[in-house]
């Protein structure tokens, strides 16, 4: 199954409450076979993190978080969180437009 999470931080293994628990779902359905993809918003701080990600998951896809911590949450989700072109599952291309 492809699955596709959407965050408004960067979930990895050293962030601490409900953003590490996504974390660990996206690895155990990884694990299971299923092909998890991310798009999340990143703080510079999380930086480090992504590639790590990107070895572990299916796809990856970020947008720079702004500075004054407003998130897909406080704008239209389609304003701020643009899909890459490059996404590879055009399903889900076709489903957001």
């Amino acid at each position: 199954m492809k699955i596709l999470f959407l965050a408004n931080r960067l979930p990895h293994s050293e962030i601490a409450g409900g953003h590490r628990l996504i974390y660990q779902r996206m690895r155990q359905l990884a694990d299971r076979g299923h092909q998890v993809g991310l798009a999340a918003f990143v703080a510079p701080k999380n930086e480090p993190y992504i590639e790590s990600l990107r070895n572990e998951l299916f796809e990856v896809s970020t947008v720079p978080a702004k500075k004054n911590g407003s998130s897909a949450k406080s704008v239209g989700a389609r304003e701020v969180f643009a899909l890459p072109e490059s996404l590879k599952w055009p399903e889900i291309r076709m489903a957001y437009k």
